[in-house]
């Protein structure tokens, strides 16, 4: 009996042919358009031709060189490894394998090349065919922004920004469903087999018994071989489904949903902030309209109805779920304005005083549309590593940038808000969106104190808390923290001050803070070694008992003319031994007024968050230029911060929702809740309202 060859060209074709289907299956997973009443045939064709006319038709093979490349070391790995077990699981003496045997050595062959191989390139593949499927949900993007990456570039990218772990995205999944694949696939292929062949070899052995050519075979025609392969195949098929089910990610799974769709969310990064899909909506479905809080006089606020904003490159509109409060907007709506400063061109006396401005910095919510950045602006520099991606669907938290006089339609008080992409964190799993609203704030105004205007950088000490050894700057990877020294948070039970707690210890140095006496406990749960009463008229004396006299540096949460003396009095009596600095730090929020006569020679620096967007903003009389400098730290900041909470490593500050108000906050809350600020009653946790 001759023997036929199956040419290399026909597996090839298969994995041509399959990527197409693959590639269609991935778009329709991660479309947000709402499913349409149609038959599978015509969802598929429609997706096909959307792919064809904005990408052409080999958008409908992204992916394709991942898979070639992949294909053939996966083979390799699933059989190689399939007889290594298979012998391991033989027995001795009869020289046979148990259909549990089988069962078990296909299991494991799944896993083996899951982890070696599989889970790597669906990684690399998935991200290709997403990147222009996510592209085409928003028809604003310019084409030109439209570039498809190659797969080089994508594996180069993933692996510098996110680490190489990241190509083991979902790796426990696509091992369960590659183990129970295999398991299932050469279980059915071998049982199916064995009986086909027992049933073959008795007919010829009937046949042949008078025969005088006694030779008979065991093989079986090819086509019994296809509908073998055929059955085992639906059958691994089943397994596939069972396999990727997640019941822990949805509470009420649909039945008839495609299952690799968990697979891809996860191998596409989201495990950070994760996508909620019943918030995704097409740009036919934003209303034109919002509601927003915005500032009418000095002291007043109005709720009214605003066209929606239309978006910026760099910017993403998110729908928010909750707020927190500041006192910086309550100052903001109480400024009647200053007559004695000059109008800058192009600024009328209304917009000084932020009138027509929508107030609010902190926020979480989803995001709902995203216009990429045109470009960056750190050509030479390590800054673009910090660069974050967001998607429709994504769980953020952040700043906005409240009463913006060149800007009034950004602002955080509004259920949809214009917030700057890169200063944006995806939220942990974790968290609810009103613990997550109160991050934002504390986290840029305590990084910017520590590290960036005292000129000390994000210490490696904080990188190096990071066990995946993400992405980090080159010009702080010496600046470690080897001997713990002092620094005197002054005002630690607010919420920049807790924050400021926890990076201080994270960078290595030792925390004296001071609270009220209820809040001691809050201080020391987020790290503090130390704590004083405010209203000790011994404190500063108290503080330089328990630092030895060695305390340097000062970070001033708090900020009055009163806490600048008691922290410049609270300094070491001499200069010597501070490693960073000749004079002594007094670092704040604000810009008060420093004792006159100081224990030590000391330098006042404050710094103004508006500086951190990355474009002219208006202060006091004039607009100032861009400071790229800290526009570029706050992106390092908050990712840093995103990482931080997502591996618990950061904590916020305690919240109260809703407090003042019998039913859900609103924007109606916000306003009550500001009252609550200007009456001083507000001590030790953070005012957040839901939207």
């Amino acid at each position: 009996m001759a023997t036929q060859t199956l040419p290399m060209a026909l597996p090839n074709q298969g994995v041509v042919a399959t990527n197409v289907i693959d590639t269609i299956k991935v778009n329709m997973q991660l479309s947000k358009q709402p499913v349409q009443q149609r038959t599978v045939v015509s969802n598929l064709l429609i997706t096909a031709s959307t792919i064809i006319s904005d990408e052409g038709v080999t958008g409908l093979y992204r992916g394709l060189g991942v898979v070639m490349g992949g294909i053939v070391p996966k083979m390799a790995i699933r059989f190689t490894s399939y007889e290594c077990y298979k012998q391991m699981l033989t027995n001795k003496d009869s020289l046979q394998i148990s259909r549990q045997g089988t069962f078990i050595a296909g299991l494991a062959a799944g896993v083996t090349e899951a982890v070696s191989v599989v889970n790597p390139v669906e990684v690399v593949k998935i991200r290709l065919q997403a990147q222009n499927a996510q592209l085409r949900v928003s028809p604003q993007i310019p084409t030109s922004l439209k570039q498809q990456n190659s797969t080089l570039h994508t594996v180069v990218t993933i692996m510098r920004v996110e680490g190489i772990s990241s190509l083991y995205r979902g790796v426990v999944l696509t091992a369960l469903r590659q183990g129970t694949n295999q398991a299932a696939n050469f279980t059915v292929y071998n049982e199916l087999k064995m009986l086909l062949t027992q049933d073959r070899d008795s007919r010829m052995l009937h046949k042949h018994r008078n025969s005088t050519n006694t030779s008979t075979t065991s093989e079986i025609p090819p086509y019994q071989t296809t509908i073998i392969g055929l059955i085992a195949g639906a059958v691994e098929r089943r397994y596939k489904r069972l396999g990727n089910t997640d019941s822990f990610s949805d509470p009420d799974p649909d039945p008839d949903s495609d299952s690799d769709t968990l697979d891809i969310r996860t191998q596409l990064g989201v495990q950070i902030g994760k996508a909620e899909d019943k918030f995704m909506m097409t740009s036919s479905e934003i209303p034109s309209t919002r509601t927003a809080l915005v500032k009418t006089v000095a002291g007043q606020a109005v709720i009214t109805k605003q066209p929606m904003p239309a978006l910026k490159p760099g910017y993403m509109l998110v729908q928010t779920k909750a707020v927190a409060l500041n006192p910086a907007d309550a100052s903001d709506i109480d400024y009647a304005g200053d007559a004695t400063l000059p109008l800058p061109a192009g600024i009328s006396p209304s917009q000084s005083r932020y009138e027509g401005c929508i107030p609010g910095i902190d926020y979480a919510g989803i995001v709902v549309q995203v216009m990429p950045r045109l470009e960056t602006n750190a050509s030479e520099n390590h800054h673009t590593a910090y660069l974050k991606s967001f998607n429709p669907g994504d769980r953020v938290c952040g700043l906005a940038y409240g009463c913006n006089a060149l800007s009034p339609d950004q602002g955080a008080f509004a259920d949809y808000i214009v917030v700057s992409t890169d200063l944006q964190m995806h939220m942990p799993e974790h968290m609810s969106f009103e613990e997550a609203a109160s991050l934002g704030v504390g986290v840029l105004a305590a990084g910017m104190g520590l590290f960036r205007v005292s000129k000390l950088g994000i210490p490696s000490n904080i990188w190096n808390t990071i066990s995946d050894d993400t992405v980090r700057s080159k010009a702080d990877e010496d600046n470690s923290v080897d001997n713990p020294e002092w620094i005197l948070v002054y005002g630690g039970s607010t919420a920049t001050g807790s924050i400021a707690i926890q990076f201080a210890k994270l960078a290595g140095y030792k925390v004296v803070t001071t609270c009220s006496p209820h809040n001691f406990e809050l201080v020391k749960r987020v790290g503090a070694d130390a704590v004083f009463d405010y209203k000790n008229a011994e404190i500063s004396s108290l503080i330089r008992t328990v630092t030895s006299d060695t305390l340097h540096f000062v970070f001033d949460a708090v900020a009055t003319d009163e806490t600048a003396a008691i922290c410049v009095n609270s300094l070491a009596s001499t200069n010597k031994g501070f490693k960073f600095e000749s004079p002594a730090l007094y670092i704040s929020l604000l810009d008060p007024k420093l004792p006159e006569v100081a224990p030590v020679a000391v330098e006042k620096r404050f710094f103004l968050g508006y500086s951190c967007w990355g474009s002219d903003y208006y202060f006091a009389g004039m607009v100032l230029p861009a400071v790229l400098e800290d526009y570029w730290f706050a992106v390092e900041i908050t990712s840093l911060a995103e990482i931080l909470l997502a591996k618990g490593k950061l904590r916020n500050h305690p919240i109260s929702v809703n407090e003042n108000v019998s039913k859900q906050g609103g924007l109606q809350g916000v306003l009550l809740g500001l009252d609550l600020l200007r009456n001083g009653v507000v001590s030790g946790r953070k005012l957040v309202y839901s939207m």
